[in-house]
């Protein structure tokens, strides 16, 4: 007879109390409904500024990549005119004879229905005839006798085009052409007086065409306008110059401005104008060079007048 010899079983150790599937319930409750969203809001919190922070990046990337196709400064240009200095002086490559002045004339002195004086129809029947107009900048020389230059004025604007500040530190002219100015006739107008203007000045002539600064008596003086004044432009911020450049030689300049920079620890120099055909320009002249003709608008009688080419000084 076999005898079967059986082994007692351990008992099972006890765990802890089974949940009853109310329980169980009521905790998958609790994790659904405030476990799991106070978690999700403590991830958010955490990741949102962080988020934040990246997407912020991004726009200023794209911003500056947007801005970076164009110069760290924007350019825009204007021929201007001081009547009170610049009277009403023109050049012209050929001999012009009194009677193809004559229309520029009327309108001028006010004998037609055109407002007179120098308004853009008198200029444009100026142009018809071929001249160029030209500008002057006068200073107080001794015995306060105005020291006049022949120069090209132009309103600069340079506006701001960096999320950084943008400092000028440096203007100067860069000469594209130079030749014989027009010596074929001259016609003086008449001026209206002026005082100093804030402007700065550029002498062609010179070896550095460096752009100085403007004293009280509106002499320029041997300051670069730089070291006299600071400037600095933030984006979309303009910045307004008077800008004039000017010859005492027989010579007609094309000129661009050259405008050194610094901003966020570059350094650039913007050209202007941009364009590469497009330039400023400065026409030379002097009562006493030897004009083919010479004219002078006489305000007693409303009329051009020949003025003899012997002749020496101001018409």
């Amino acid at each position: 007879m076999v005898r079967r010899v059986t082994t007692p079983r351990k008992p099972l150790r006890n765990h802890g109390p089974k949940l009853r599937p109310l329980e169980s319930k009521r905790w998958w409750i609790i994790a659904t409904v405030i476990l799991l969203p106070a978690l999700f809001l403590l991830i958010q919190f955490g990741y949102a500024p962080f988020s934040e922070v990246q997407n912020q990046h991004a726009v200023e990337k794209a911003h500056d990549d947007e801005l970076a196709r164009n110069p760290a400064l924007l350019a825009k240009t204007e021929r201007i005119w001081d009547s009170s200095m610049d009277g009403w002086t023109w050049v012209f490559p050929g001999v012009v004879s009194r009677k193809a002045l004559a229309s520029t004339e009327a309108i001028l002195f006010g004998r037609t229905s055109v407002p007179a004086g120098d308004s853009e129809v008198a200029r444009n029947a100026a142009r018809r005839v071929g001249g160029y107009r030209t500008s002057s900048h006068c200073g107080t020389g001794a015995n306060n006798i105005p020291v006049c230059t022949p120069v090209g004025r132009y309103k600069v604007t340079l506006t701001g085009n960096r999320r950084q500040k943008v400092q000028i530190v440096g203007i100067k002219a860069s000469v594209v052409s130079q030749r014989k100015p027009p010596l074929g006739t001259l016609l003086i107008g008449p001026t209206e007086g002026g005082g100093p203007i804030d402007a700065v000045f550029i002498d062609l002539d010179s070896a550095d065409k460096e752009a100085v600064a403007i004293d009280e008596a509106n002499n320029p003086t041997d300051r670069p306008f730089v070291d006299v004044e600071s400037r600095w432009t933030e984006e979309g911020e303009p910045l307004v110059f008077e800008v004039m450049a000017g010859t005492k030689h027989q010579s007609e300049y094309k000129w661009k401005l050259l405008v050194e920079i610094s901003y966020g620890g570059k350094r650039e120099t913007i050209q202007v104008p941009a364009n590469e055909g497009d330039t400023f320009q400065t026409v030379g002249w002097k009562a006493d060079w030897p004009y083919g003709a010479r004219y002078k608008a006489d305000q007693a009688t409303h009329r051009f007048v020949v003025v003899d080419p012997s002749s020496k000084g101001h018409p």
